[in-house]
Parts: C-alpha cells; structure tokens; sequence
C-alpha cells in the first residue's frame, strides 16, 4: 500500500506546524518627473534694403551775350573797362579817363561829351598803349561828338560821330537765358538715374569788331574794321538778310588811298542793282536791310589823331581875287565886297573860283519879315541873315544834279526877338524845333529821295 508523503515525513521528522506568513511589506514611492528643458530664442529679422539715389538735375543753360550796355555818367576820373559806353560831363571841371591797360582784340570804349567838352576838355590817357599807333594821351575839346576807341590787337584806332548829340538810342535787350534741363529720372533701387541735358545757350546781344584785311562775306549783325593798307579789297554782303539785320563797316586805315568794294550779293543797295565802292576815308559805314534794299547810313567826320585846339584867328579882308584863291591861314574868310561873304575853312584846302569864293557862304542880309527860302542851287549852303521882323522859313531850294544829299547852315541873328514860323517840309525828329537865341546855328540834311529836310539846332556862335 502506498504511503503518503507527509505522513511519512510527519512521522520520520517529526515537523511543526507552518508559521504565519509574514506582512506585506510598503510599496516605494514613484521617482519624480525630470524638468522640461528651456526654449530657443528667436532668431533677428533681417534689415530692409536701401532705396536707390535719386538721379542728378540737369544743368542750367548758360546765360546769353549782353547787347550794348548802359551809358556810364562820369564827372571825376574813372578807368574805363572794356565795352563801356561814357558819358562825360565836364561841366564841372576836365578830368581824365584812362583806357583798359589789356584789352581784347575788338573790345571798344565809346565816350560821348555830355556837357561842353570846349570849355572844360577831357583828356584820354593810353595807359601804356597808343592811339593810332601814337605814344601820346589826347585831349578832346570839340563838342557835340561822340569817339569810339576800337583795339585792334595793336592799338587803339578812334572813330568819331560828328553832330550834336541826338536822344540816346534804346538798350540793347539783354539775351533770354538758357531754359533747364529737364530732371533726370529717379533710378530703381540701388541704380542711378539719368542725368538731365544741358539747356541751350541764350542768344547774342551785339558782337564785337572783327578785324580784315582780305575778301570777306559778311553773315549778319558783323561789325567790321576794314584795315585797306595793303591794298583794296571786297567784303560781300548776306545772301539772305532778314529785316533788321546790319553790318557796320569802320575805316581803320584810308579807303580815299585804297578803296573797300562792297558787294550787294544778288540784293540792292539803297534800290539801286550795283556794288558800291568805300573811297572816302575816316568814315563808319552802316548797311540795313529793310526787307527789300540795304539801306546805308554814315558817321562823319575825318579820322586821324586829335590835335590840340589853337587860339582863334583873326578875321582879314581883301579886295580883290586871283581866278584861283586858296588859304588855310583862319578859320574864315571874309570877302569884303560890300555883302561880308564867308568862307569856311574847310573849303580853303582845295582851290576854287572866285565865283565859289563869293557864293559858298552866303549873307542874305537883314529879313525884315515875309518867307525867306534858302537858295543851295549855286554853290551856297550855308547861309547867315538878321531877323528884323517875324518871320516864315522854307525849307532850302536845292538842285542834286550828281550828288545824292546836301548839308548846309544857316546862322540867325536876332532868333530870340521875333517870332519864326517853320515850313511844312522842315523835320525836327524828336528834339522838335528849337527855341533860338540871340545868335543861332541851324543845321540841315536832305537825301535826294527824301521829301522833307532834316534840321537840328547846333547852338549859339560867337
């Protein structure tokens, strides 16, 4: 028979009962949960980007030329610059003006009296250079003219306008300036813009003398010193003038010596289809064209250095007459014939008749009122005469025969006492008439296409 195993370890070993089973022990606690770890920082924005520079602005046209400038009043000493216009009243005292010591070639210095330059003089001092190739300063003391002083790169060559002083021309308006150019555009980022054209040149005012010696086309608005000394020449005008347009021609050497030919170039001059020839020397010529013809003008007056003004001579007479006279001995001669006839000194260097002698200066005598007309058709142009009443003057009678104009003078006595009606025909321009004194010269012009005669009042007369 089986024996079970527990009884038989019972038995054998004699084993206790099993003990009690000991507690549950505590569970251990949880560890803690590790921190989270600390977040990045954010990252810089980026910078914005530059914006591009703005293009340059276009330059400014220059200014344009001046035309003549404004005369200059000077009563005291003054060194001239060049180009200026002078207007020098020596009513207080003469005093000198000293010419540009460096001067460009075709700068000038116009002076014009603006008192009396007869009695109070005005002296030009060279200031280092010369005046018509001359070492010598001048003295001006002839009045009512105006001088030009043109530098020709070698010396100061003078031209003068003879006459009294008429009314002060317009100035030259002064050139319209360069308009801007335009803004140039403003560039895209970082790029530049364009930069602006440069506005146009204003135009010319008066442009200065140029100098010739050899054949030369004028272009409009040339001023010229024709310098003849080596020989003739020809300066050819425009081919198509506007109206308004010049050129001035100035003697600066002798054209009575060699002659300066002027070309019309398919156009006419003063309405006639020829050229003209230059043969009278110390003369400033002037062509304008009026839209059909160049019309000419002309400043008188011989050229040369100034001499000094001598005493006056005295009056002389004579009775009797070879067929040919002449005589530079006074400034007039009186014929003593019974009429006191006068001679001007200035037809005493050529010889004449003893008709011509009795004729060019002409005493009308004593007008005791009525119309008195000058006669010019023989020889007399100038003419003197006594007011002893109120009276009317006509206009000279004249005859042209080869000439194209005459100039004459009439002396007045008594002009302040009686009255004077001038005729129709007698143009004032804008002086207007005159109001005479008690010793009066009158001047008067007449061109052979003009119907009336220019008349201006020169002064009294010792």
């Amino acid at each position: 028979m089986a024996v079970d195993i527990q009884t038989l370890l019972q038995a054998t070993l004699l084993v206790g009962d099993p003990g009690y089973s000991g507690s549950k022990g505590t569970p251990g606690y949880s560890g803690s949960v590790g921190y989270s770890g600390s977040q990045g920082t954010i990252g810089y924005t980026g910078s914005v980007g530059y914006n591009g520079s703005q293009g340059t602005i276009g330059y400014t046209g220059s200014q344009g030329n001046n035309g003549y400038s404004d005369w200059l009043v000077k009563t005291a000493n003054y060194t001239a610059v060049e180009n200026d216009r002078i207007m020098a009243d020596t009513s207080s005292g003469s005093f000198t003006v000293f010419l540009p010591s460096t001067p460009t070639v075709g700068s000038y210095v116009q002076i014009t009296d603006g008192s009396d330059f007869e009695i109070n003089n005005l002296t030009i001092d060279r200031n280092g250079l010369t005046i018509e190739d001359v070492a010598d300063n001048i003295l001006l003391s002839i009045s009512g003219i105006t001088y030009e002083f043109i530098y020709n790169g070698t010396t100061w060559h003078l031209t003068t306008t003879i006459g009294v002083q008429g009314a002060q021309g317009y100035t030259g308006s002064v050139g319209y300036n360069g308009s801007q150019g335009t803004t140039g555009y403003t560039g895209s980022s970082g790029d530049l813009g364009y930069t602006g054209s440069s506005g146009a040149d204003g135009t010319n005012g008066m442009s200065d003398w140029i100098f010739k010696t050899a054949n030369y086309t004028a272009v409009e608005n040339d001023r010229i010193m024709a310098d003849t000394s080596a020989g003739s020449f020809t300066i050819t005008l425009p081919l198509s003038p506007t109206i308004g347009s010049y050129i001035q021609i100035a003697d600066v050497a002798n054209f009575e010596t060699n002659n300066l030919l002027v070309d019309r170039n398919g156009s006419t001059i003063e309405g006639v289809s020829d050229n003209v020839s230059l043969s009278i020397a110390g003369i400033s010529y002037e062509f304008i064209y009026d839209g059909s013809t160049w019309q000419i003008a002309a400043s008188l007056g011989a050229q040369g250095d100034l001499g000094y003004t001598g005493s006056a001579g005295n009056e002389f007479s004579i009775s009797a007459l070879t067929a040919t006279t002449s005589s530079s001995n006074t400034d007039y001669l009186v014929i003593d014939n019974g009429s006191a006839n006068k001679i001007l000194k200035s037809d005493l260097t050529k010889q004449i008749s003893l008709d011509q002698v009795l004729t060019s200066y002409r005493n009308d005598g004593v007008i005791a009122g009525g119309t008195y007309t000058p006669d010019c058709t023989a020889y007399a142009n100038d003419f003197f005469i006594t007011l002893s009443g109120n009276v009317t003057i006509e206009v000279p009678t004249v005859s042209f025969g080869t000439q194209q104009s005459v100039w004459g003078s009439i002396e007045i006595i008594n002009g302040d006492t009686y009255s004077i009606i001038w005729g129709a025909n007698w143009d004032w321009g804008e002086s207007g008439v005159p109001t005479l004194t008690s010793k009066s010269l009158i001047g008067f012009y007449r061109k052979d296409s003009d119907v009336k005669t220019k008349a201006w009042h020169k002064g009294g007369f010792a």
